[in-house]
Formats: structure tokens, C-alpha cells, sequence
């Protein structure tokens, strides 16, 4: 029987150099495209209203943090700013002692300083405002006399330097020129000031402890045994007129206003007179009679006489007084004779002429002859009888 055949497979055809090249490439591009729709769908899948806002409150808070790093880092540099104006302020270690800066006199001196930015901006800015925006600096084992220490390590050991740590390179001038003087503790009179018409003054107490700078105080004393101070009188009402008067916490003016010199007791009691006031009068219309004083010896005076001015005057006319007003009121009593003279000394020479001086003689107590006609002197020529 026979065997019927089964078909034969068809041969395949044969794959070409070109074509088997080709294929990987294309599977390569199809597995791209898979992962880049695939990246596509995650996207999608992310970007979503709730992961936007998510997003954006990250950046809130991410960008304003690196901005504030950015400045953190600028500001934490190391800088330097030069010739930086800084006013000096000697802080004295020593009670016994007083210091004052002689050279520079306005205690200023100009630094170079290294630091932080920002450290930097805040010592100038204190260094420039207002108050006491001075730098005190100490020192120790200071004697009296002239003394010339150096000053940068003073100034870089400042409070306001050290805490913002802030460093001196440079200080002009290196060295300052400071005079250093002992405090000393000395008895003062209390007195009552000049000026004022006053028969008396005492106080209670009598004396005060004054305490300032040795120089100074040798400098007022001025060769005096003991310094002064004087109770502030002037402006009392009540020694406007004439009386005995006690005060109360009188007080005290130092003699100098130097800020060293200081007052241990700054008040006291007094007890003053005051004296009438003085008054003036002219004797215009009454002329003063003159009396003549002549030498014992060099002329026979029973053989000459005394010329007194170009025409032979007796009196001096415009005498002047000055004094209490109940004196005053005396001498001026239309009623009552003038009770005092002049009187012209002739000095014992051979001159037959010259000048004399005049003086007055009988004047009532505290009345005093402030000018005359004469200028208080007068010609005189001795002449035979």
C-alpha cells in the first residue's frame, strides 16, 4: 500500500547581514520607548495637586535657609577695617592716685582692628554712638610723676572688644603720655567771699577736709599756710541790708573747678554783720579848710610863710566822701560845722617849693575822702614875710 507523503516544510528563507544588524537596534529602541512611557506614567502618577503644595512648602523653608547660611558665611569672615577713631577713658586702679592723659590731649587715638564682619559693624557702630561710647583702659604700678606706657594691649582687653571678639593690629600713637599725681587730704578755711560789706563773718565748722591733687593744691594755696574755700554769701537775700544774721547750710564753693579737687564737707553755718551801706557826698558849695604842717627845722618860720597853689588857697574845694549814711547825714547837717580838715605836711628841706600830698584828718568812723579838686595833692612855695 502505498504511503502517502506529509507535506515538506517550506525552506526559510536566509537572514541577510544587513537584517540581523538591524534587529538588536530595534529592540533596543522598543525598550527605551517601554522605560520612557513607563517614567512618563510615574510622572503622571506624581504629579498631583497634594505632592505640588508638598513641594512648595519644601521650598519655603529650603531657599530662605541657604539664603541665611549664604549670609552666615559672608558675615563670619575674617575682615579688617583701619585708622578707626577710638576715644580713650583712664580708669584709675589706685584710690591714692589721680591720672590724666597729657598726650594725645583729647585722649584720642586711631586703631586698626581685625574681626568678623558683622563683630566689626557692631564695635565701630558702638564706637560712634552716643553716651559714653569711650573705651576705659586700666593700668597698674603707675607712680607719681610723667609716665608713657603702651596702650594696644589696654585697648584690646575692652569688654566691648573681647565679647565680640574683635582683635587690635595697629594703635597710633603705640605709646600714650599720661601725668600721675597723689591725692592728698588737707584742712581748708571756710571764709566769706570778697565784695561784700560785711563788719564780720564766722563759721560753724571753722575749717573742712579737702582732698585733691598734690600740684593743685600746692598751686591754690599759693604760698599760704592753709587753702580756703569760700561759703556762697552772694546769694542771701537777707545781707541786703545792714544787721546781725545767723545762716543755715551755707554753701561751700570750691576754689577750683577742676572735677579732682573735692569738697568732704560741702556746707556749714554762719553767723555775719552787715554794715550799713556806704554812701557818697559831694561839698560842692563848702570848700574844706587846710592846715599847714611845717618843719621843726630849716627855716625860720617867723620870717617866712607857706604859698599854698597859684593862688594861695586855704581850702580844697569838691572833696568827695564816701561812707555809712548816718555819717553821711552828720557831716551834711546844714546846722553843724565840718568836723574835719584838711591838712598839707611841709617836708623838712630846703626847698623853697614842691609838692605835698593831702591827707584829712577828723574824718567820722568809716567815712573815707574819695577825691578832691586837687587830685588829693598840692603846689606849695615858701616866700619871706
Amino acid at each position: 500500500m502505498s504511503q502517502s507523503s506529509s507535506p515538506t516544510p517550506a525552506p526559510k528563507a536566509a537572514v541577510t547581514g544587513r537584517s540581523a544588524a538591524a534587529a538588536p537596534h530595534a529592540a533596543q529602541d522598543d525598550s527605551l520607548l517601554q522605560r520612557a512611557r513607563a517614567e512618563w506614567r510615574r510622572v503622571r502618577r506624581s504629579f498631583t495637586v497634594e505632592n505640588v503644595k508638598q513641594s512648595a512648602k519644601t521650598l519655603m523653608w529650603v531657599v530662605p535657609l541657604t539664603i541665611m547660611i549664604w549670609i552666615y558665611a559672608e558675615q563670619e569672615q575674617i575682615a579688617q577695617d583701619g585708622n578707626i577713631q577710638v576715644r580713650v577713658r583712664l580708669d584709675n586702679l589706685d584710690p591714692n592716685l589721680v591720672v590724666h592723659m597729657t598726650d594725645p590731649a583729647d585722649g584720642v587715638v586711631l586703631v586698626d582692628l581685625s574681626g568678623p564682619r558683622a563683630a566689626l559693624d557692631r564695635v565701630e557702630a558702638s564706637l560712634r554712638g552716643p553716651g559714653d561710647s569711650a573705651v576705659h583702659v586700666k593700668f597698674d604700678n603707675l607712680k607719681p610723676g610723667p609716665a608713657s606706657p603702651q596702650i594696644i594691649n589696654q585697648i584690646g582687653m575692652n569688654d566691648l572688644l573681647v565679647k565680640n571678639g574683635v582683635n587690635v593690629l595697629r594703635c597710633v600713637p603705640a605709646q600714650v603720655q599720661l601725668d600721675v599725681d597723689r591725692l592728698l587730704t588737707v584742712d581748708a578755711e571756710v571764709v566769706a567771699p570778697d565784695g561784700l560789706n560785711l563788719d564780720a563773718a564766722t563759721f560753724d565748722p571753722p575749717t573742712i577736709k579737702v582732698r585733691g591733687p598734690q600740684k593743685l593744691i600746692a598751686s591754690l594755696q599759693d604760698g599760704r599756710e592753709r587753702l580756703s574755700v569760700t561759703a556762697d554769701l552772694a546769694n542771701q537775700p537777707s545781707l541786703k541790708k545792714p544787721g546781725n544774721y545767723k545762716l543755715a547750710d551755707v554753701p561751700l564753693v570750691k576754689p577750683s573747678e577742676d572735677s579732682d579737687l573735692v569738697l568732704l564737707t560741702t556746707r556749714a553755718n554762719a553767723q555775719v554783720a552787715v554794715k550799713a551801706t556806704d554812701v557818697t557826698f559831694k561839698f560842692d558849695q563848702q570848700p574844706i579848710p587846710i592846715w599847714i604842717s611845717t618843719p621843726q627845722q630849716g627855716f625860720e618860720w617867723t620870717k617866712y610863710k607857706v604859698s599854698l597853689g597859684e593862688n594861695q588857697t586855704t581850702k580844697v574845694p569838691n572833696v568827695v566822701v564816701s561812707g555809712p549814711v548816718d555819717e553821711i547825714k552828720k557831716l551834711t547837717d546844714p546846722n553843724a560845722p565840718v568836723s574835719f580838715h584838711a591838712e598839707v605836711s611841709i617836708p623838712g628841706s630846703q626847698a623853697l617849693q614842691g609838692v605835698a600830698r593831702i591827707r584829712y584828718v577828723d574824718l567820722p568812723p568809716g567815712v573815707t575822702v574819695v577825691s578832691d579838686g586837687f587830685n588829693g595833692q598840692i603846689s606849695y612855695t615858701i616866700v619871706p614875710l
